[in-house]
This record gives C-alpha cells, structure tokens and sequence, in this order.
C-alpha cells in the first residue's frame, strides 16, 4: 500500500503536477500572469478533488492506468503547444505565442 502510494506520487511529479508551477508564471504577460494562475490553480484544485473523490473507488491498477493516461496526455500537449521558452525575456514570451499562430 505504501508502495503504491509513492508509485502515485511519482507519477504525479512527472506528469502535469510540477508544470502547472513553471509553465503559467512565464508565458504569461504581467497583466495576465494574476488571472492565469488563478485559473490554472483553481482547475488543478478541481481535477485534485475529483480525483480525491473518486480514488477510493479504483482498484490499483485502474488508478494507475488514469494516472498513466492522463500524463501521456500531458506530455502530449507539452509537445505540441508549449513552446520552448529557454533564455528568453519573461517580456518577451508573449512574441512566442504570437509567432507560432498559424
């Protein structure tokens, strides 16, 4: 059981949990950075909570196989619509976004 839990936790860090503290403060302009977080915060909260509800529920392997596709799904979006922001300008970041528009 404890096993298991640290397995989770694990899983949690490599997933989207860490990038929901980096990615949001540096992207965003400094008008917007407040709101984003907010929002980021509050839906990371929403989706903490549900998963809290609803783990009692699972047998291991289940949660593990949520946890599984959930941070596929993560890695993915990283890849596709988050843009390196390596040695750029916190100023800046907004020009990233606007060039990568189609």
């Amino acid at each position: 059981s404890a096993v298991a839990i640290g397995v989770i936790y694990v899983a949690f860090g490599l997933g989207a949990g860490p990038l929901l503290f980096l990615y949001p403060p540096e992207v965003l302009d400094n008008a917007m950075r407040s709101k984003g977080n907010t929002i980021a915060f509050s839906a990371c909260r929403i989706v903490n909570l549900i998963w809290l509800a609803s783990f009692p529920f699972m047998d291991l392997l289940t949660a593990l196989a949520v946890l599984v596709v959930t941070n596929l799904v993560c890695v993915l979006g990283v890849y596709l619509f988050a843009p390196e922001t390596k040695d750029v300008l916190l100023e800046a970041n907004s020009k990233i976004f606007e060039e990568t528009k189609p």
